[in-house]
């Protein structure tokens, strides 16, 4: 893929790498893979499935039961799936506006019942409200969908799949130059928004969050994890910035580490955080093309003096991550669903 994420994004403030803990001789073990016949960009995983945005093959679901021997459990065509939740029987997945008779249809959120992967079934499908309003990621709990794309977020009840309601809108108050992106839990919202950084919000109410704290990231951010009141984020050539967010009105950066390439995806399981990186080559100006890529782990038990455990530097174009029990799936985007087991040594 070529990336149209322009050159100026800055290294302030980052940290040296974190010290590489060779010693400890971390690894990730590829247990199984799954191959796609288009672009793969974006995964979850509930219940021995994983739910593949495989786009022009639409929603591809996989039996994962067997980790070593992925097989085909059903699919929901439809042109150009981009990204996809899962909640229980429920599916939830972003289709990119498509070109039809001449004319570009709106960003659309479906919402299907999956009940029986064999035989996915759509329930209902809301679009954007206008065409600058793109779709591009999702998150879920319990009866609500948070999707967002530049500069927005909405956020749905979907306790009825027939009947479902926006509850909620936020805007960025500047640009985010980037799509923005979302955690959302039933204790914690938080959304990325590019150059305009980390926004905190209250969800005691969820028909209408609260905006409470926020933070300049000084980059480019991306991605979001949180573990342990601590957010992850992830800022391109920037690297892996962290915020203490145990104060959501107050969040505070610890500090920001580079990475071996452009930090694209974050999840933090089990005081480990996986980073996927694109290794790029610039073509012109503001368009990059990525000519490999890889997952870097550390420990951040103690997240201002981070160690790396490993570099897996094997891959091709990364686009998403999931970490789930003690696997870890990732999608790369020419080679499909990669399985591993990350075997990692911990002081």
């Amino acid at each position: 893929m070529t990336w149209n994420l322009g050159d100026n994004i800055g290294n302030k403030n980052v940290a040296d790498s974190p010290t590489t803990a060779t010693s400890q001789e971390s690894y990730l073990d590829k247990l199984g893979t799954y191959g796609v016949s288009k672009v793969l960009s974006g995964i979850y995983v509930e219940n021995d499935k994983a739910y593949l945005a495989n786009n022009g093959d639409g929603l591809m679901i996989v039996d994962i039961k067997d980790p070593y021997n992925p097989v085909f459990a059903g699919q929901y065509k439809a042109a150009d799936i981009i990204n996809v939740v899962a909640v229980g029987n429920k599916a939830y997945a972003v289709q990119k506006g498509i070109e039809v008779d001449n004319r570009y249809l709106k960003d659309r959120l479906l919402i299907l019942d999956v009940e029986n992967p064999n035989d996915p079934k759509l329930l209902n499908q809301i679009e954007t409200e206008d065409y600058s309003y793109n779709y591009l990621n999702i998150a879920a709990v319990g009866d609500y969908i948070c999707t967002a794309g530049w500069s927005f977020a909405d956020l749905f009840d979907v306790s009825d799949s027939n009947n479902a309601k926006k509850l909620w809108t936020w805007n960025s108050p500047s640009h985010s130059g980037n799509p923005c992106n979302i955690y959302l839990e039933s204790d914690a919202f938080f959304i990325t928004a590019g150059w305009a950084g980390l926004y905190g919000f209250d969800t005691t109410n969820m028909t209408n969050p609260n905006h409470i704290g926020s933070c300049d990231t000084s980059d480019w951010a991306i991605d979001i994890d949180v573990e342990n009141n601590l957010a992850f984020l992830t800022l391109g050539d920037g690297g892996l910035f962290i915020v203490d967010i145990t104060d959501p009105k107050h969040p505070k950066m610890i500090e920001k580490y580079k990475t071996p390439g452009f930090a694209l995806n974050v999840t933090v399981l089990n005081h480990v955080a996986y980073v996927s990186y694109l290794v790029r080559e610039k073509i012109n100006e503001n368009v990059f093309k990525t000519v490999s890529s890889g997952i870097v782990a550390y420990d951040v038990r103690n997240p201002g003096s981070m160690v790396e455990l490993l570099n897996y530097d094997k891959l091709d174009n990364i686009s998403d991550m999931f970490a789930s029990g003690d696997k870890l799936y990732v999608a790369d985007e020419n080679r499909g669903l990669i399985i591993f087991k990350p075997n990692i040594k911990l002081k």
